[in-house]
């Protein structure tokens, strides 16, 4: 009997268990917004050959969805979502190994169609696209040929070549993240898949372990320098009571070269600037990509950090920076710690520092200084590094409220800066609002910054950043420049609750072309890039568009075929556009529309 009821238990449980599992996920929350419209469709490799992608995530988001929703392929690379709000809404396809894309781009990275539903409508036959990613592989192999197993393998896109400059691409800003990574197998081979097409650098970097320093000295030299030591040796013993030196000493006094095993690029370079370029075509498997690994000549580095009445500054914190890509292990550095301190004399030292450029940072209490250096394996000492006072950036956000209730507590609104540019000395900060919105950010290094404020979900569904004004100058439209000698007061942060929006219907546009409507600022100097200003919108199954939450001015708007993100960050291609760019102005808290035709204004 015991036995009878345990396996019906077991059976009911393992039957949940299994419900569970078949059964599509469910959003949780009340916030979940639920209709009667219906979306399915396939996932593909390929547009044209139509096989089917098994266990793709698909994800709808769109208006009223709170948050998303996702669903799995199935073995014929089917899905649905059903229960769907009236509005508009987009799909995307992932799965390890292809491309992320939106349904209706023409190529991974390019917007898609949004849909756009009624309430009981059923969008069926949707087909996604979703083309496997390229891949880059090759052999890592140590001086003498052999394979090496274990060595991380990372692809980053060709502008992280640049030593402390652009880290955000074209647009600047930003940070220089891996385009993909891998590691080699016993035979040495690498594979790192999932690549768009683009230009990459490819980076191995080897594990530190041990020691992670090597002495060595030709056999040239070390006869050389036993021969010099012996002939002073001789030299010195005519005098008296000198002997000369036995050949065992002379050897001890010799100093060896240090060598490290530092991050190399392909085809074989500690230099980033050095590096070759790998151009990859869509789904494209580029071979031969071999990286041999060899010791690098390394230096050390020593130096002092003075205070502001010039005296050596004990305890200072210091932190090593490597221009180029960020890289896993610690930068590959063996030897010397990227964090030390200044001894109690001011002074500091780094072992065993590769070829390259290092930016070093100092800072106590609320002084920083900063010094760059170039290694090329030969020791460099006397580096002074001249504490300057931090800066502080403080000020007021206010609310602007049109029917919203205003917000008491604000501990979880944060005001961020973050630096504009990789070739600044700029330090990330973030730091939380004070009761009754006041702000304080201190310990900000000189440098270029976006400044922004993040709104808990709750409150960014109603509220938007209007403004950020500092000095007079709206720091939301070109970055805020923190200069030495003074700290910024009487920054105003406007947030408001009147949202604007501009809707419309691009006519002409055909089946077989995808459209795309920009909008961008008539003032040209305002054309800073990339710009809150500067907004592109795909347009809709139905040839709709919309365009929200644009800061109040005139803007000029076109339809453009096939668009991609490139279109918004080129100023060039901006200025072609804006002579036959329809002209409007937005306020706020307006909903405009404006219907264009494709290739030309509407009449």
């Amino acid at each position: 009997m015991m036995r009878r009821t345990f396996a019906a238990i077991a059976a009911v449980m393992l039957a949940g268990a299994y419900m569970t599992a078949q059964s599509p996920a469910r959003d949780t929350g009340a916030s979940r917004a639920e209709g009667s419209a219906i979306v399915s469709g396939i996932v593909v490799s390929d547009a044209r050959a139509g096989q089917p992608v098994r266990r793709a995530i698909v994800t709808i988001r769109g208006s009223g969805l709170a948050p998303s929703r996702s669903a799995i392929t199935d073995d014929e690379g089917r899905f649905a979502f059903t229960e769907l709000p009236k509005g508009r809404f987009t799909l995307t396809a992932a799965r390890s190994g292809y491309l992320t894309s939106e349904y209706g781009a023409r190529r991974p990275g390019r917007p898609g169609v949004p849909i756009a539903l009624e309430d009981g409508q059923t969008s069926a036959g949707l087909v996604l696209t979703l083309p496997r990613g390229g891949v880059i592989t090759g052999t890592i192999t140590s001086g003498d040929g052999q394979p090496v197993p274990d060595i991380q393998v990372t692809v980053f896109g060709a502008e992280a070549a640049s030593v402390f400059e652009g880290g955000g691409g074209r647009g600047g800003g930003g940070t220089t993240r891996a385009a993909g990574s891998g590691l080699s197998d016993d035979r040495g081979v690498y594979r790192v898949h999932g690549l768009r097409p683009g230009t990459y650098i490819i980076v191995a970097t080897p594990r530190v372990t041990g020691v992670g320093e090597m002495a060595s000295m030709p056999e040239a030299e070390i006869d050389a320098a036993l021969q010099d030591l012996q002939r002073r040796g001789a030299g010195s013993a005519s005098a008296p009571g000198s002997t000369a030196l036995p050949a065992r000493v002379a050897r001890s006094l010799v100093q060896p070269r240090t060598f490290a095993f530092a991050p190399v690029y392909f085809p074989g370079t500690a230099v980033v600037s050095e590096a070759a370029t790998v151009v990859l075509d869509l789904g494209e498997e580029r071979t031969g990509a071999d990286i041999q690994l060899s010791a690098v000549p390394t230096a050390t580095i020593s130096g002092t950090v003075v205070g502001t009445d010039g005296q050596p500054a004990g305890g200072a914190q210091l932190s090593l920076t490597v221009g180029g890509p960020p890289l896993p292990v610690s930068l590959g550095l063996a030897g010397g710690s990227l964090g030390t301190s200044s001894a109690k004399d001011g002074t500091f030292t780094y072992n065993t520092m590769p070829p390259g450029v290092l930016r070093l940072v100092a800072r106590k209490d609320k002084l920083w200084g900063v010094a760059e250096v170039t290694m090329s394996g030969e020791d460099i000492s006397g580096i002074t590094i001249a504490l300057q006072p931090t800066l502080t950036l403080s000020g007021q956000i206010v609310f602007d409220s049109s029917s919203a209730r205003v917000p008491t507590i604000l501990s979880s609104v944060r005001l961020t800066l973050t630096p504009a540019s990789r070739a600044t000395t700029a330090t990330a900060a973030s730091r939380p609002v004070q009761p009754g919105g006041g702000f304080e950010i201190p310990g900000i290094v000189p440098g270029t910054y976006r400044l922004d404020c993040v709104l808990p979900s709750g409150m960014a569904s109603v509220w938007t950043l209007r403004s950020a004004v500092v000095k007079g100058r709206d720091v939301l439209d070109e970055p805020l420049e923190m200069r030495p000698g003074g700290d910024v007061s009487g920054a105003v942060l406007t947030v408001t609750d009147r949202h604007n929006g501009l809707s419309g219907v691009v006519r002409g546009t055909g089946a077989q072309v995808r459209y795309s409507v920009i909008v961008f600022p008539s003032d040209r100097a305002l054309w800073h890039l990339p710009s809150r200003r500067v907004r592109l919108s795909a347009v809709g199954n139905d040839g709709g568009y919309f365009v929200g939450d644009l800061p109040a001015g005139e803007y000029l708007v076109a339809a453009l075929p096939d668009a991609g993100d490139e279109d918004q960050l080129d100023a060039a291609r901006l200025e072609s556009l804006a002579r036959d760019a329809v002209t409007l102005k937005m306020s706020e808290g307006a909903m405009k529309t404006q219907d264009l035709r494709a290739g030309a204004r509407e009449q």
